[in-house]
């Protein structure tokens, strides 16, 4: 399992780089990596933003991470049986694990046709947005356009994950040509629709909705958005 982790690693990391730390007298090398990822917004509901009536309301159009869940596609095989133990025992998960479920997994292997079909078409999407990453990971080096550096991300990196506005991306998304100014105008504008309509709700308090807030102004004040 530890050389199949280092290869997804290697193989979807923006960026890999050496560092050390200190044990008692001697120091340890060790490869660090740093991850892209889109996040969705926390509303400490404990459930999905997307689960109406405790159904998913967007089951149709859902990403990849829905799409693979309980096996994501971020995980490597060796590791899939103790990851979906660890799913289906967590509290609260209404997972059917009956005699009558359909089988997911056997012996280590995954047989649900669609399950597996999804995590390949996952691990293609991941690969072709290395340009993407690659982009971004540029921007960072030079600490422009309100985007963190990489000596800020390192910093922070033992304990939070840096987080920045997805316009941000969209836009650099745009500058290598993966989306045309006119789709991240779009975008841009179908978010902060969302984060209006969000903000209307009253399902938002404390430092989620102060996140809101700042979030609805920044795409407000953004150009052409």
């Amino acid at each position: 399992m530890f050389f199949q982790t280092k290869r997804m690693l290697g193989a979807h990391a923006a960026r890999k780089s050496k560092t050390k730390v200190v044990h008692g007298t001697r120091a340890v090398e060790y490869d660090q990596y740093l991850f892209i990822s889109a996040l969705s917004l926390d509303a400490n509901s404990g459930a999905c933003s997307a689960l109406h009536d405790g159904r998913c309301s967007i089951y149709e159009r859902r990403p990849f991470t829905c799409r693979t869940v309980p096996l994501q596609y971020w995980r490597v095989d060796a590791a899939l049986p103790r990851q979906f133990d660890a799913f289906v025992g967590t509290p609260g998960y209404a997972c059917d694990t009956s005699e009558s479920a359909p089988a997911v997994l056997d012996g280590g292997r995954i047989v649900d046709d669609e399950l597996q079909r999804s995590r390949t078409d996952a691990l293609a999407m991941s690969e072709q947005d290395s340009s993407w990453r690659q982009a971004i990971l540029r921007r960072l080096k030079s600490g422009k356009d309100g985007l963190p550096t990489l000596r800020e991300i390192d910093a922070s990196a033992s304990f939070a994950a840096v987080t920045v506005s997805m316009r941000l991306a969209w836009e650099i998304g745009a500058e290598v040509g993966l989306l045309s100014a006119k789709e991240c105008r779009t975008i841009a504008g179908m978010q902060t629709k969302l984060i209006d309509r969000e903000l209307s709700s009253e399902r938002w308090s404390g430092d989620a909705r102060q996140t809101l807030l700042e979030m609805q102004d920044e795409y407000r004040r953004a150009p052409n958005s």
